[in-house]
């Protein structure tokens, strides 16, 4: 059984990676599923507030899905549990500790008898070494099977994606002159369950094996039950919606800078200190409480500080290095580090093993693309050898892969400005997205260009797509056409984001055939260019185009790649070509002494296509 299990994984593994190398296609608009609209509809009509303001909710179960009995399995897996924890003294006073919590602030409560429907969940524990509160949490395993064959994470209903992606999260918290991060303490656990459900939220625990089996029955929304993010992201968000805080700002914050419990945003330094009020004093009538601030904005530090409870310890963040999901904030010098934790290489690389290790690099905004598309286009190469997930890949690829690895951990040295250098008093800012593409791959990249009150320039880095070239052959101009696309796809993921800042847009790419095919109408050409014209056309019309020299292509280095240690001090990728540090004038004189003629155009399109 457990053999099926893992081949039905891996064809749906298979399947989504199969997306890895597809062609670029129009976007998707995406609805609310019947289960999800569910979800929405019976937060609405069953949540309910206690009188201090915290949320009481109910699980959203699934109509006719049974649970049997699952008391005995609960107790098989805490004897097991029992005897880890006597082999290890520090990891059962860590888990005594934490259990012992959860009974003094009546999050857990014995429980016995009930008319209710029971279930009754596994535990263990997960240690957070990054953590600076809390580095034990035991997590809950609602997913263990009763002997009805389901589990209680079967019987619920997930919900529905409600906050921002982590992408346009951080491309936010980048556009702020000053910013600020925090998290909400102990955020699931600040949301009650109804008790007509907490029976499906049993445990049994003791404290020491000498001590008789107890039976106790979770109160609040819990680690590893299916519906949890859900109920307390949606509370989180009602909290604002219902505020009597009449600060649309913090509202508006709330509602699109939180990522689960994590808070990222920033304003001026003025609006700072007056936002972090407000945004704390509305999630207070819900009866959660934002923790662990730091900013780069050394007057809203000292006033937290001052105003800060006498235990100050959990409140305010000690280390100047912070984590920003995912990525390392540096508050003093207010960059962007990168965290490179590559685990020791195994003696025998199977293809399962290289995916893992590839993916342990976190880069979201795609800041380290030149050093990471080789990464892509080996796994293809890998896929075309049809091996298994559990066989050993081509020694050729695993030497390139073990060489190139050793190269990445130099990326720990990166500082990436945190800030664009946009939205100041007498500043303008422009953006430009630069397409390319090869035979392996295709890229986009973005930079804001901004003019400063005193006439200097600012040429940032905001972010990069790749796309593997597909496993079917096509020709070279029309990946460059992909990757033209590509570029749009990202103008308009960022210009999303930032739904309320609007900049002139520039587009270039080094391909007269794509710019020839953009400047006509989509009905001139066949289906394949006509589709992507017409999209890219919409976000990036054809006036927007312009041509770029392949060696001043900054998007040429993530189409091909470039080691790690050269990505260290690769200026073209992080400023751009030089001429946009030059006055606009000179440029737009470039963009007409390049300009391809129409006869040329003509005899483009006729030989391509």
């Amino acid at each position: 059984m457990p053999r099926l299990q893992s081949l039905h994984c891996d064809v749906h593994l298979d399947r989504a990676l199969n997306k890895l190398w597809e062609l670029e296609e129009a976007p998707q608009k995406t609805y609310l599923t019947h289960e999800e609209r569910y979800c929405e509809d019976h937060f609405e009509t069953t949540h309910r507030r206690e009188p201090k303001g915290r949320f009481v909710v109910e699980l959203p179960l699934k109509p006719d899905v049974a649970l049997g009995e699952s008391r005995n399995f609960a107790i098989r897996n805490l004897l097991r549990l029992e005897r880890r924890l006597a082999c290890d003294s520090d990891l059962r006073l860590c888990y005594n500790e934490f259990m012992n919590e959860l009974i003094d602030m009546k999050h857990m409560q014995v429980t016995s008898e009930t008319m209710n429907p029971t279930y009754y969940m596994p535990h263990h524990p997960v240690l957070k070494e990054s953590s600076t509160t809390t580095k034990l949490m035991v997590v809950f395993n609602a997913s263990a099977k009763s002997t009805s064959g389901n589990s209680l994470n079967d019987a619920l209903f997930i919900g529905p994606q409600l906050q921002e992606d982590l992408y346009s999260i951080l491309l936010r918290f980048r556009t702020h002159r000053y910013a600020v991060t925090a998290d909400v303490a102990k955020m699931y656990r600040q949301i009650c369950v109804s008790l007509k459900h907490a029976d499906l939220q049993r445990i049994v625990w003791r404290s020491h094996p000498s001590l008789p089996i107890q039976d106790f029955r979770m109160v609040r929304v819990t680690y590893g039950v299916a519906a949890a993010s859900h109920l307390a992201v949606r509370s989180l968000q009602q909290t604002a919606r219902d505020s009597s805080n009449g600060c649309a700002m913090a509202v508006s914050v709330i509602l699109m800078d939180f990522y689960m419990d994590d808070l990222l945003t920033g304003a001026s330094s003025k609006e700072l200190r007056l936002l972090q009020q407000n945004i704390s004093e509305i999630l207070r009538e819900g009866g959660l409480e934002l923790r662990k601030w730091a900013s780069n904005c050394a007057e809203l530090m000292i006033a937290s500080i001052s105003n800060a409870s006498t235990n100050i310890s959990h409140y305010i963040v000690d280390d100047k290095d912070v984590h920003a999901l995912g990525l390392i904030w540096n508050t003093e010098g207010d960059y962007l580090t990168f965290a490179i934790n590559l685990r020791e290489p195994p003696v025998k690389l199977t293809k399962r093993m290289f995916l893992s290790d590839a993916s342990t690099l976190f880069d979201p905004l795609g800041l380290l693309a030149p050093a990471t598309i080789n990464s892509k286009i080996w796994f293809q190469d890998i896929w075309r050898t049809k091996v298994g997930w559990d066989d050993i890949i081509p020694e050729s690829i695993a030497t390139k892969w073990l060489e190139h690895r050793i190269e990445l951990k130099q990326l720990a040295h990166l500082k990436v400005n945190r800030w664009f250098g946009t939205e100041v008093a007498g500043s303008f800012t422009q953006l430009h997205v630069f397409a390319d593409a090869s035979e392996r791959a295709y890229a986009a990249v973005l930079y804001a260009r901004t003019t400063q009150s005193d006439g200097s320039i600012i040429v940032s880095l905001i972010s990069s797509k790749t796309k593997v070239a597909p496993l079917k052959p096509t020709t070279l101009p029309r990946l460059e056409l992909c990757a033209a696309h590509l570029a749009a796809k990202l103008v308009r993921s960022v210009l999303h984001c930032w739904s309320d800042l609007r900049y002139p847009l520039f587009a270039w790419t080094d391909s007269t055939i794509t710019l020839a095919w953009l400047q006509g109408h989509p009905s001139r050409w066949v289906t394949f260019i006509a589709n992507r014209v017409a999209d890219i056309q919409e976000v990036l019309p054809p006036e927007c185009w312009n041509h770029v020299r392949s060696e001043q292509n900054p998007a040429d280095c993530a189409s091909r790649d470039i080691t790690p240690s050269e990505l260290l001090r690769h200026q073209l990728w992080w400023a751009g070509p030089i001429f946009l540090k030059s006055t606009e004038q000179l440029w737009k004189q470039k963009k007409s002494k390049e300009h391809t003629t129409e006869l040329g155009i003509r005899k483009s399109i006729r030989a391509h296509r």
